[in-house]
């Protein structure tokens, strides 16, 4: 192939069919009888794009396929920005990408195609870096690491501490604080069920500003009633 002018040999996983197993065995195979770098092309119908590309690297593949929001043929194909935090992170290898733009580039690409970016997408999605429970609310206060692998400035996205059914005392603790008003221990743990009773009824959180309303009015009906 070399001969003929090639300098990469593609190996194609067209349908997304193989386990990461399995690509990363034949890209390895490849690389033994091969005399030009072998590249990754895999394809998402059973949700592993990302995990065959990053076999076929640990493989021995030096080149790779992405698309930004995993945009592609039927399924799709691995994501830029999944692909570049997972070789840094787990696998130490920077690109040089400048990943603090990776949420804008997702949200312009998002609007240009009039494909809508899910919430829930790995790195760039709106509550990659949301937090409810009161557990992990309580520990992220202490410790952002507790409960993410990165920082959300790392990507150009944002953490946020979300207010609903299943938020704890230190959520509303924080963003009383975050809003100079004074925290009662006492007037908070009788708002928190408030705060949940609201959120079921009403089928989403609460926003900052509603939960500081109801925080005051409970506090002045408390007052009142004394």
């Amino acid at each position: 192939m070399a001969e003929s002018g090639a300098d990469r040999l593609r190996l194609s996983d067209t349908i997304g069919i193989l386990s990461p197993e399995e690509y990363g065995r034949r890209v390895e195979a490849v690389g033994r009888v091969s005399s030009i770098d072998t590249q990754c092309h895999c394809h998402n119908d059973f949700g592993l794009a990302v995990a065959n590309t990053l076999a076929g690297l640990n493989a021995g593949a030096r080149y790779f396929h992405v698309c930004v929001n995993a945009m592609g043929e039927r399924a799709g194909m691995p994501d830029l920005a999944q692909m570049a935090l997972a070789l840094k992170h787990l696998y130490g290898r920077d690109l040089g990408i400048r990943t603090k733009h990776l949420k804008e580039l997702a949200e312009i690409v998002a609007e240009a195609s009039h494909q809508p970016l899910p919430a829930w997408q790995p790195v760039v999605g709106d509550n990659v870096f949301a937090h409810e429970s009161g557990i992990h609310v309580n520990g992220m206060l202490k410790d952002t690491s507790t409960f993410e692998p990165f920082t959300p400035e790392e990507v150009g996205n944002v953490r946020r501490y979300v207010i609903g059914k299943h938020s704890g005392r230190a959520t509303l603790r924080s963003v009383l604080e975050n809003h100079g008003i004074a925290v009662d221990e006492d007037k908070l743990a009788e708002c928190l069920t408030q705060v949940r009773a609201v959120a079921i009824r009403q089928g989403a959180a609460l926003t900052p500003d509603q939960f500081c309303d109801l925080y005051k009015e409970h506090s002045y009906s408390v007052e009142a009633a004394q």
